[in-house]
């Protein structure tokens, strides 16, 4: 039996859990699929891998939060799981 999985779904699961950064065969285990087949899907809906999209994800998030909230550079690095503000500075103007 073949079951299939919207890539909507499957990119709502890594949504929901962007900040916990979670390997990925936690998010294709949640979508109850292996991380092939998981990854292809979330590769041909997007053209990237589930990290690069979870990155570019976590990047959007945190550029809508700097441009529509009073946070600081601190609070946003914290709500979106960086342990560090420098690493969160590295990968936003990186």
């Amino acid at each position: 039996m073949y079951i299939t999985v919207s890539p909507v779904k499957c990119l709502m699961l890594s949504g929901q859990h962007y900040a916990e950064r979670y390997p990925v065969g936690r998010y294709a285990d949640e979508a109850n699929l292996s991380v092939r087949h998981f990854s292809k899907i979330i590769h041909n809906y997007t053209g990237q891998t589930p990290m690069q999209w979870i990155i570019s994800y976590t990047v959007n998030q945190a550029k809508r939060l700097l441009s529509q909230t009073e946070l600081s550079v601190k609070e946003i690095a914290e709500k979106l799981g960086f342990p560090e503000q420098f690493t969160f500075r590295f990968k936003i103007e990186g």
